[in-house]
């Protein structure tokens, strides 16, 4: 498991990076509900797909659509890597068993292929903010997707990485408390 959140209804929604797999799992019994990826999806992607992903977080629930975002790492460091890492928006069509993408982040270099880790953060701006897992790389991007900076901090190959990286308000001022 790489990242677990529950719903408002008590539900999870568990992302299994080596199934490539987000499962939304019953409060009531622990009984699948459905599966969105992987072998046995329950849902049909349209026009993208997503392999070993990591910190899925559910943006927005109604009755009948869910949006969630996460990071789509592509590579799992045990299989060939499958295409490049990203930072995805996706909306589920719950009536429909039809998925969407709504946005893709792009790397800030065209050859990231992050093998663990990795985040999305939606900023209350509607920026997204994205660590770059393996690689030790935070970028921010526009809603749109367009990159607004990266910075780097470690070398590309280096024990130097970031699980999950967030971006927060710092003052700077140590309290003498």
């Amino acid at each position: 498991m790489s990242s677990i959140a529950r719903l408002a209804g008590g539900d999870l929604i568990v992302s299994s990076r080596h199934t490539s797999t987000i499962y939304r799992i019953s409060a009531q019994d622990g009984s699948i509900i459905w599966r969105l990826g992987g072998k046995a999806s329950d849902f049909r992607l349209q026009a993208f797909n997503f392999s070993s992903q990591h910190d899925v977080r559910v943006l927005d629930e109604t009755a009948k659509t869910m949006t969630l975002s996460f990071f789509d790492n592509k590579y799992n460091t045990f299989t060939p890597p499958q295409g490049v890492s990203s930072g995805k928006i996706i909306e589920l069509n719950l009536s429909t068993k039809t998925v969407r993408l709504v946005q893709q982040f792009d790397p800030p270099r065209a050859d990231f292929q992050s093998g663990d880790g990795g985040s999305v953060q939606v900023l209350p701006n509607g920026n997204v903010f994205i660590g770059w897992g393996r690689i030790p790389y935070v970028s921010e991007h526009e809603a749109d997707g367009r990159l607004v900076y990266a910075a780097r901090f470690g070398g590309i190959g280096s024990s130097i990485y970031s699980y999950r990286a967030f971006k927060g308000a710092y003052d700077g001022i140590q309290n003498p408390a």
